[in-house]
């Protein structure tokens, strides 16, 4: 929980409601609140269900101590630290057989950061930075880092590509 709260910075929305948001996506909530500032809900319901859609799930539901359940380890005791690390920056579950798990990020329209675990025994697999093709005149590629075997390694990434 020390590695996730030092990546975390705490901020209240317009209402006053509590959120634990990540430094990776610390500019894309304020830019989100922003756009959302100084409009009544009855104005513009679909921006604000976007916005809770979006950010619920990092809210403390009270005071700004409380962990919001995408951090707290009893509500997810069935996932692994680094599981927990991977969904907290925003990675997606993309498929998985038993303990062998991909996770995914998009990192623009063209391009993901995907990493493969051993969720048993907290093992990184694999990390590849994939580039999607948008058209005919471009190509696709993956990039595999092999030398990425250890979360200190992949946050440096992570914060990297962010």
């Amino acid at each position: 929980m020390k590695d996730i709260l030092k990546n975390i910075t705490k901020i209240q929305d317009n209402d006053g409601h509590w959120y634990w948001i990540t430094h990776n996506i610390l500019d894309e909530f304020n830019l989100d609140l922003y756009n959302i500032t100084g409009i009544e809900y009855m104005d513009n319901p679909d921006a604000f269900d976007i916005f809770i859609d979006k950010y619920d799930k990092y809210r403390t539901y009270g005071d700004p101590d409380n962990t919001p359940d995408i951090f707290n380890e009893n509500i997810t005791t069935t996932n692994s630290a680094l599981e927990k690390l991977l969904i907290v920056y925003g990675f997606e579950l993309k498929t998985y057989y038993k303990t062998n798990k991909y996770f995914c990020k998009q990192i623009s329209n063209q391009d993901q950061l995907c990493i493969r675990i051993f969720s048993d025994v907290d093992e990184i697999v694999s990390v590849e930075y994939e580039h999607i093709p948008l058209d005919k005149y471009d190509k696709y590629a993956i990039v595999s880092f092999k030398n990425i075997k250890n979360t200190d390694k992949l946050m440096l990434l992570i914060e990297a590509l962010s």
